[in-house]
């Protein structure tokens, strides 16, 4: 229990010190009002989450994930500790030799081979490749939806819920959107772009789910880059009276009425209930999984091992349906790899910073 603890410590000094530097470090039980603390450095804060980390990987189980912090949840995060801290000033090229040597030991043989779509099925949070997440119960959720639960949901799609008669499909929150950047990143093959994003939006919006769609029709189409205009006119031709959007228009920014930015449905929740401002959605928030470890890795590899960080590097594409292998990489491959693979999961900011 105590190094499961000391594992959520560090995960949480990990993020502080990522966005503010460094910031005081507390070991006292506070039993009243403190009004001011001591900064430390942010090469002190990084020895306290290194400190908690080897401390956890003694001590936490060696169990297969249940939503116990783990032997693997703690090698995944010492990787990624020393990757980060390798770019500081105070790091060293032996910090990214150490990320590597944690990212394998996380990976442990592991390959991957769930289908990208299928790792963000409802409901298949709990999947081989889940390192680490936040669990949700949908019991409690059922108590009191406006106060358990989570908006990830809202934050990143556009159905909110509520009626859908006379055309109308739901609102949406507008909060979270995806740039034309990251939209760009995606090519045909990539089967991660239509397992990310919904491409098609039908009458009825979870009727992608449960197949409910009573209409039967899709309501929008969301043109991906590499569509030709008589494709567009095809599926036009083939949909009576679907709204499309041009390659180009519904990145981030054009928000003036409904549906003018493509969803995001990696974490659509068709089984939350409405509510409009409150928590509802039961889906577990995946913090940790399998192919970020392998990404971890490569970028640890990036100028002591390239060829073994290929390897990494390759395997995540090949799983999302690239065919034509990479030869090389740099740094920039990286952050593109990363930005298909992990959008919207709260990773880029802190990417981009390292």
């Amino acid at each position: 229990l105590v190094g499961e603890v000391k594992y959520l410590r560090a995960n949480s000094y990990f993020v502080l010190v990522q966005s503010f530097g460094g910031v005081s470090i507390v070991n006292d039980y506070i039993t009243g009002p403190v009004l001011s603390f001591d900064r430390n450095s942010a090469e002190e804060v990084y020895d306290v989450i290194i400190s908690d980390l080897t401390d956890a990987l003694a001590s936490v189980n060696t169990t297969a994930y249940n939503g116990r912090v783990n032997k693997r949840a703690v090698q995944h995060l010492l990787a990624k500790v020393y990757l980060t801290r390798g770019y500081e000033s105070f790091g060293s090229a032996a910090d990214f030799a150490t990320a590597a040597t944690y990212a394998e030991e996380a990976i442990a043989s592991q390959a991957l081979t769930i289908p990208f779509a299928t790792l963000w099925t409802p409901g298949n949070e709990m999947n081989v490749e889940t390192i680490f997440s936040v669990q949700y119960s949908p019991g409690s959720i059922s108590s009191d939806p406006t106060k358990a639960g989570n908006k990830q949901a809202n934050w990143f799609s556009s159905y909110l819920g509520g009626p859908e008669v006379a055309g109308s499909a739901g609102w949406r929150s507008y909060t979270l959107l995806p740039t034309q950047f990251a939209l760009s990143l995606y090519t045909e093959e990539d089967q991660r772009f239509k397992a990310t994003f919904m491409t098609e939006v039908l009458w009825r919006y979870y009727g992608f789910f449960d197949g409910n769609n009573p209409t039967g029709k899709v309501r929008h189409y969301y043109v991906p880059q590499w569509e030709t205009p008589a494709q567009t006119a095809a599926y036009v031709a083939a949909h009576p009276g679907v709204i499309t959007h041009a390659w180009g228009t519904y990145g981030a920014g054009v928000v003036s009425t409904e549906y003018q930015t493509i969803p995001a449905k990696k974490f659509d929740d068709p089984k939350a209930a409405y509510v409009t401002n409150g928590a509802s959605s039961s889906r577990d928030i995946i913090l940790s999984r399998l192919s970020e470890t392998y990404l971890i890795a490569a970028e640890a590899y990036l100028n002591s091992n390239p060829g073994l960080g290929l390897q990494r590097l390759n395997a995540v594409r090949t799983r999302a349906g690239i065919t034509t292998p990479l030869a090389s990489y740099n740094i920039d491959t990286v952050l593109d790899e990363r930005a298909r693979e992990l959008f919207g999961e709260y990773h880029r900011w802190f990417d981009l910073k390292r």
